[in-house]
């Protein structure tokens, strides 16, 4: 019963941690395309 308790709380423990780095991998790669629109859309105020 422990065995399989423990087993399972690893097994949820590694999917979150695989789910959460795709999260941060997503939020990067938005932050890049924002960064890169700010940089093509930036002209100088008249």
């Amino acid at each position: 019963m422990i065995d399989a308790l423990s087993t399972g709380f690893t097994h949820a423990t590694q999917w979150a941690l695989v789910i959460a780095t795709g999260f941060i991998l997503l939020g990067f790669l938005g932050a890049l395309q924002v960064r890169r629109a700010a940089r093509r859309d930036d002209t100088p105020a008249a």
